[in-house]
């Protein structure tokens, strides 16, 4: 498929939306292409999942944060009257389950072999340096097990790093709590 033409503008619209709701929320790419606008509520900020849409079959709710917000306002803006669908192609079907266009959209931004997928684990990663609760966390994503949460929950060498700062803050400010019990001993 060609990336820019003006045919496909909505599915690559759809698809850069679906791409920012997958990187914040850390929801499925099936998950995502159903969601249709009655499940977002703009004035409470979330989408909400029902069971029968998730993977897990356990209903969810889903936040609208940061740029998510205005490229979901874009869409419903954008989005044919009687489309009921957020992420919606030409002819106002929901789109397919097989991201035409992610391929070369990924090379073009410089990330060849993105996979939809890796956003889950990207928005794991958001989730716990932002200090997200993991039961949060969890309940966001949708992973029912903490052994599959953590395995989305990659350590770098940053993070080793940013343990090693906050531990060398914890004994610095222990010591400091213990010269100042010695302090008032004297």
């Amino acid at each position: 498929m060609r990336w820019w033409n003006r045919e496909n503008y909505s599915q690559r619209r759809s698809l850069q939306i679906r791409q920012h709701a997958g990187y914040h929320t850390g929801a499925r790419k099936n998950e995502l292409r159903r969601i249709q606008w009655p499940q977002v509520d703009f004035d409470g900020n979330v989408i909400r999942l029902p069971a029968s849409q998730t993977k897990t079959k356990k209903a969810r709710t889903l936040p609208i944060y940061g740029d998510m917000r205005r490229w979901l306002e874009h869409q419903r803006a954008t989005c044919p009257a009687d489309c009921p669908w957020v992420f919606h192609g030409a002819h106002g079907h929901p789109l397919d389950n097989h991201l035409s266009g992610w391929a070369e959209a990924c090379s073009r931004a410089g990330l060849p072999g993105l996979l939809f997928h890796d956003l889950r684990r990207t928005a794991v990663r958001n989730m716990k340096r932002a200090g997200v609760q993991d039961k949060i966390a969890m309940d966001i994503t949708g992973h029912r097990t903490r052994s599959v949460f953590d395995r989305y929950n990659i350590v770098d060498e940053a993070d080793v790093r940013g343990a090693g700062e906050r531990l060398e803050e914890y004994a610095k400010q222990g010591k400091r709590e213990r010269a100042a019990r010695l302090q008032r001993v004297k």
